[in-house]
């Protein structure tokens, strides 16, 4: 079974060199790596060329993550396709077998959730992706309603079946769109604590604001898309206020203000995918049951 590899990067060669080397110590056969660069100008194409087995297509302009990692998904062969930042490590030789043997095992799982762990900060509860923060601490794999993008496989048929990120939304609250969207289906996404994979969290290209402003705007389309009224109204409430205030406190009330004017400007996106994609009380049900994520 062919394994792809897509990594996304910009302006990050030393990271992704590490990345690139934790993947080439994998003892897994038959793995592909798939690099999307998003106009770097940092030498990136210096440092692919030391790397032959890596298929790279470099980009003329920043196309965002979501958008970046599509262009990743098609470009990947593999039935069984891993997502990492390329500020990610693995930190196993046999994590790419771990991975495969974990799909072999879930025939219905059609994304695995990795443990992802900022080694600066271990202890991190936020990329657990369950309410019930205890999970981590399991053997065995969990059934969750969500996942972390800096560390996730998925089954080409899925994606197939479901279709990609919302490439509109350039930055943030992609996975949690799609999980909303797996929910709709018999697919079940579950999370292996037992499987980690590295995050060391580079500070280059994360510019503080850029969370202001993507995180709700996408925040108000993920909602009208997909969520009944009363979870609708909560969740962009809840979500707002506390946006509100993270943004007065760290100085970046304009690109947070910017973002609610331009969630507005592009509604009419959300509310043509809220005929197709709104949540019905069976996939809620579903969600509540995983600890997954509706009012916040």
């Amino acid at each position: 079974m062919l394994v792809s590899y897509v990594i996304l990067t910009c302006n990050r060669w030393k990271d992704l060199e590490r990345c690139l080397n934790s993947i080439e110590k994998q003892d897994y056969p038959d793995i592909e790596i798939v690099v999307i660069d998003n106009n770097s100008s940092d030498g990136t194409p210096d440092l692919i060329s030391k790397y032959p087995k890596v298929k790279y297509r470099r980009l003329d302009y920043n196309s965002g993550v979501c958008q970046g990692r599509n262009i990743g998904f098609q470009e990947a062969g593999g039935e069984i396709i891993i997502v990492i930042d390329d500020d990610g490590e693995l930190p196993r030789a046999d994590t790419t077998a771990m991975i495969v043997a974990g799909f072999q095992k879930r025939p219905d799982m059609g994304i695995m959730a990795l443990r992802v762990i900022n080694p600066r900060d271990p202890n991190c509860r936020r990329v657990i992706p369950s309410r019930d923060k205890s999970i981590a601490r399991r053997r065995e794999e969990v059934p969750v309603a969500y996942f972390p993008g800096g560390g996730m496989a998925v089954r080409r048929a899925l994606l197939d079946e479901v279709g990609m990120f919302p490439a509109e939304y350039f930055y943030s609250m992609e996975e949690l769109d799609l999980a909303y969207r797996v929910a709709r289906t018999d697919w079940q996404i579950y999370y292996f604590p037992q499987i980690a994979v590295l995050h060391h969290e580079s500070l280059q290209q994360r510019p503080s604001w850029r969370r202001f402003y993507y995180e709700y705007r996408n925040r108000i389309w993920l909602a009208t898309s997909f969520l009944p009224l009363p979870y609708l109204v909560a969740n962009l409430t809840l979500w707002g206020g506390w946006t509100l205030v993270r943004a007065l406190r760290h100085g970046h009330i304009r690109p947070f203000l910017r973002g609610v004017a331009d969630a507005i400007k592009g509604l009419r996106f959300a509310r043509l995918r809220r005929k197709d994609m709104l949540l019905r009380p069976p996939h809620i049900r579903r969600i509540k049951a995983l600890g997954g994520r509706l009012y916040y």
